[in-house]
């Protein structure tokens, strides 16, 4: 951040990402149920980021509203 603000470039944010190397296809089924799983996971208070290395396909995920 500090070679950033030193070439005058303006950072809008900065996070560290979880981003899997691998990702494990699921069916439509399965989706459901990780979806409610991860949902009620992010529910709790003590729960501050939630991360899967599913992949999901599109039209699971439009179903889910997510």
């Amino acid at each position: 951040k500090a070679a950033l603000t030193q070439a005058k470039i303006p950072v809008e944010s900065a996070e560290i990402l979880f981003l899997p190397k691998t990702t494990v296809a699921v069916d439509a089924a399965t989706s459901a149920k990780v979806l409610a799983l991860l949902e009620a996971l992010e529910d709790y208070d003590d729960v501050q980021a939630v991360h899967t290395n599913c992949d999901f396909d599109e039209a699971t995920l439009a179903q889910a509203g997510a």
